[in-house]
Order: C-alpha cells, then sequence, then structure tokens
C-alpha cells in the first residue's frame, strides 16, 4: 500500500488542487514532509502518484524543498535536470508497485503478450503504462509494446537493447508492418474501447524450410523481391542500399559482441520501423 508506506514518512493528505498537478511534495527545515494527492484522480493513478511523490522523498539526491509533479509518465521538462529527477521518481514508482523480480516470475508463468501485460496492470492496481514500464525491465530486447488510442501511438516500451525503430508518438500506427516480420504478434483493448495494446516478438529462430525456390544465393532473392515491387532507376539503387547497409551495420555490431545467432532477431526490429519498400514484402523475412 503507498499510501501508507508514504505516511510512515510524511504528512499525506488528499486535497483539492487547481490546474492539472496531481501531486506535492513540501520539506521544511524541522519538520515532518507533508505530501498532497489531488482529490478526484482514478484509484490506479493516485496509487502511482503517491509513490512518485514519495521517491522524490526517499531518493537520495533529490532534496529539494518542493516538488510539484504532473505524474505522467510523457511529461516533459525543458530542463534536463528536472527531467532526470521526474524520470528517477517514476522508476522508483514503478519498481515499488510492480516488482521487477515479481514481473520475472509472472513470465516464468506465462511468455509476454499483450493480454498478459493487461492482466499485470490488472492485478498489480496500476495503469497499463506504469505496468509496461516494470515489464520492460524484465522482458528480452527482442520483445516491443505499443500502446494506441484510436490507432494513434501512445506510449512505446522497447526493453533495455532493444534495436528497434520506433514507432512515432502521435502517429498513426500501422500494426500490419511490424506483425509482418515479427514472430509473435498480439493485441489486447483495455480501458476504453479505444485503447490497446500491441506486443510483437523478433526472435532469431530461423524456418528449416526456408530455401531459395531454386535461386542461387540470397542476393538473387532481394533481386527478385525488387523486381516484384517493380522498382527500378534511384528507386532500386536506394531500397538495396538501404537493406545492404542495415544488414551490414547488424552484422559488424552481432560479430563484435560475439553474438551472430542473434542477428535475425535484430535485423527482423530495425526493418519493422524502417520505410523501405522490400520489408513490405512477404519473402522479405526469408531472404533475412
Amino acid at each position: 500500500d503507498p499510501f501508507a508506506l508514504a505516511r510512515e514518512r510524511a504528512d499525506v493528505e488528499v486535497v483539492a488542487f487547481p490546474g492539472d498537478w496531481d501531486g506535492l511534495l513540501i520539506r521544511q527545515p524541522a519538520r515532518r514532509p507533508a505530501i498532497y494527492i489531488k482529490e478526484d484522480l482514478h484509484p490506479t493513478r493516485a496509487r502511482f502518484t503517491v509513490a512518485h511523490e514519495l521517491g522524490h522523498l526517499m531518493i537520495p539526491w533529490q532534496c529539494e524543498s518542493l516538488s510539484v509533479c504532473h505524474s505522467e509518465i510523457t511529461y516533459r521538462f525543458d530542463d534536463l535536470v528536472l527531467r532526470q529527477i521526474e524520470t528517477d521518481a517514476n522508476n522508483f514508482a514503478s519498481e515499488l508497485l510492480v516488482p521487477v523480480s515479481w514481473v520475472q516470475a509472472r513470465l516464468a508463468e506465462a511468455s509476454p503478450s499483450a493480454k498478459w501485460l493487461v492482466a499485470l496492470a490488472h492485478d498489480a492496481r496500476v495503469s497499463v503504462i506504469v505496468a509496461m514500464l516494470s515489464a520492460i525491465r524484465a522482458c528480452s530486447p527482442a520483445l516491443l509494446f505499443v500502446l494506441t488510442d484510436s490507432g494513434v501511438v501512445r506510449y512505446v516500451g522497447p526493453p533495455p537493447g532493444s534495436e528497434l525503430i520506433e514507432p512515432v508518438r502521435g502517429a498513426a500506427f500501422d500494426s500490419a508492418a511490424c506483425a509482418r516480420l515479427a514472430s509473435a504478434y498480439s493485441v489486447e483493448s483495455y480501458g476504453s474501447g479505444s485503447k490497446q495494446v500491441h506486443a510483437f516478438e523478433f526472435l532469431s529462430a530461423t524456418d528449416p524450410s526456408s530455401d531459395f525456390d531454386g535461386l542461387a544465393s540470397c542476393h538473387e532473392l532481394l533481386e527478385r523481391i525488387l523486381d516484384d515491387l517493380g522498382l527500378v532507376g534511384d528507386e532500386r539503387r536506394s531500397a538495396s542500399s538501404t537493406v545492404n547497409g542495415v544488414i551490414g551495420y547488424v552484422h559488424n555490431r552481432m560479430l563484435a559482441a560475439g553474438q551472430v545467432e542473434s542477428a535475425l532477431g535484430l535485423l527482423l526490429q530495425r526493418f519493422s520501423g524502417r520505410a523501405t519498400p522490400a520489408a513490405s514484402h512477404p519473402d522479405f523475412r526469408r531472404y533475412l
């Protein structure tokens, strides 16, 4: 209970706030700290907000006398220091409410998916956004979560170490483009009917049946893909250059790390978010 934990260290009051601020922490010399939470917050948001303010209080290097917070995770400050302060408090709150060790135990019971993330949020009594923030710290870099509202990207959750070119926040989301190269894809609605979680997994496993249909090399397969797409001249050269450039980058990176066996998963991540015509072809995954 984040409210109980906060009350062990500060006076906590739920009050009416003007404006759109969710939480307020006040520290004064020789007085007990005070945390104020906006009274009309949704219960899951109130839990996160008090945990967030508790983070400001307990993180050693955050010693300001006044912290006024809008607890939305994507809230941006112009000042980089203030942005880091808010990020640290968000991470503190998400670990308090959705511990990574608990997420790892859940992963041992079921593979991550869109439905799995929604259930994680429900059981932890937090928003799907907060659940995602903790989940990505425990999940494989091959996983990607995208949260949309009415088909528009609101939040993107690639785990640390991911090489995915992320979908653009605020833009219409083309789930089919990501799903085309993913090893697994799932989608689940939550909250209002317009909100959805999309989960993609990009694994390095190859299909043993992948052959080149009598072609001599993968180079010839790429040429056939470009032929099928009707690409000629500069457009064809640009598409071929993009494909070869990404493959060269991934190969060199994986070779240096001694992880060549992971190259396919990394390639699938890089191409899933890149606007190159070749990636839309049904044989492109086989080519990779």
